[in-house]
């Protein structure tokens, strides 16, 4: 099944000065490069297309700085809708945002497609314009952000003794807002009156005719935030614990690896009981695991994942491809590097890590972090190059 997302353009973020993602069946993509390539600023500008969309303005500084000419930065992203048009068939509201996605290709195309590219330009003013016509724009714009969902996991930056953002996942398990609120609440009320009796009704009533007095309403919930509620209510609380201990019992390492693997067993399953499809994108996942917290997570991203999500993920980390290669995970590898302070992204070849006739080790997948391979025959040779007056004197030595 092909991913969801076909391919990501980026022009001056940044320090990205022209950037080109092509994805094609694999669901599980790895970032490599050293620090100050540009990794965390192709997820940044991912989860900037998505936090704007139906924006029109935006105070953020995220054009080029170092070329002063640059007026504008441009992301496009190129999104895969084969399996909407499926799913639409059984789902009626679904079916309505499909056909007025087909109406806007056949008016601006002449044809319909299973891809649909979005473009987004911001100029140094801070305007943002959308290449979807302002007909279509409002509502495919929503369409997009509703039914492609993104989490982006910075590790370092987790609050690691809350995992509050598991609820939100857990809120986005339904597609849709029931049309029928009025019949949603009435049955809310039922099983509340069910529980509590009385004292619900009372208090309900109390709490209605007192707002109604003092002119006071409440902004209603988005039904992420009541279905979440629900299930807090339902599994009896809201701080997570883990083995009946709080989570700050536990050391950082523990606690990264048991949010992780709860993260990415979950989010699959909004595709699953959903029209959506999600955009996983995690910062060094690695940070702070030990060795076999690696393996295990990796296993956990090879059963869950599938063609249920797609997961972009950051690494310096050999251990994470020795497993992801030995375990049969279908994956492919992308290489930042930096030039004139701009960032310059390289697929890499994984044909012969893949050809399945040798056990990959560390030893391997430690080639893809350095900028130059040496080719020696024996031990002697391997001791000239690791020879540290040597490595002084030829300063490419120390990159091999």
């Amino acid at each position: 099944m092909k991913a969801l997302i076909k391919r990501i353009e980026i022009t001056n973020f940044k320090s990205i000065e022209s950037l080109k993602l092509c994805i094609q069946n694999e669901h599980i993509i790895g970032i490599l490069g050293k620090n100050g390539t540009g990794k965390s600023t192709l997820f940044h500008a991912v989860n900037y297309f998505f936090s704007k969309l139906n924006k029109q303005h935006s105070d953020d500084v995220v054009i080029d700085g170092v070329n002063p000419y640059v007026q504008k930065c441009t992301i496009t992203i190129s999104f895969n809708l084969a399996r909407m048009f499926m799913k639409s068939k059984g789902n009626k509201e679904l079916s309505e945002i499909m056909n007025f996605i087909q109406e806007y290709q056949q008016e601006f195309f002449g044809k319909v497609s299973d891809v649909l590219s979005i473009t987004m330009i911001q100029y140094r003013d801070g305007r943002i314009v959308w290449s979807i016509d302002k007909k279509y724009q409002e509502k495919i714009l929503n369409a997009i952000k509703r039914y492609f969902p993104i989490y982006f996991i910075n590790v370092r930056n987790l609050d690691l003794q809350s995992w509050n953002k598991l609820w939100d996942i857990i809120g986005d398990l339904l597609m849709s807002v029931p049309r029928e609120n009025v019949e949603h609440l009435k049955k809310l009320d039922e099983a509340f009156f069910a529980i509590y009796g009385e004292r619900y009704i009372k208090s309900k009533q109390k709490i209605e005719d007192t707002f109604k007095e003092e002119g006071i309403s409440l902004d209603p919930f988005s039904f992420r935030s009541r279905f979440k509620d629900v299930f807090k209510l339902r599994f009896g609380g809201e701080q997570f614990e883990f083995n009946e201990r709080n989570l700050d019992y536990y050391s950082d390492g523990t606690n990264s690896y048991k949010y992780l693997k709860l993260l990415i067993s979950l989010i699959p399953y909004v595709s699953e009981l959903s029209c959506k499809h999600p955009l996983i994108m995690i910062d060094e996942p690695e940070i702070g695991l030990h060795s076999a917290f690696i393996t295990e997570l990796v296993e956990c991203i090879h059963h869950s994942i599938e063609d249920k999500a797609v997961l972009l993920f950051t690494t310096h980390s050999p251990k994470v491809i020795e497993e992801l290669t030995n375990q049969g995970v279908e994956y492919a590898l992308y290489r930042t590097s930096d030039y004139r302070l701009h960032t310059i992204l390289t697929k890499l070849n994984l044909q012969w890590l893949k050809d399945g006739k040798h056990t990959v080790t560390i030893k391997e997948t430690e080639c893809y972090f350095s900028d130059y391979l040496v080719y020696v025959e024996g031990e002697s040779e391997v001791q000239l190059f690791q020879n540290k007056y040597l490595r002084r004197l030829f300063e490419l030595t120390p990159k091999s």
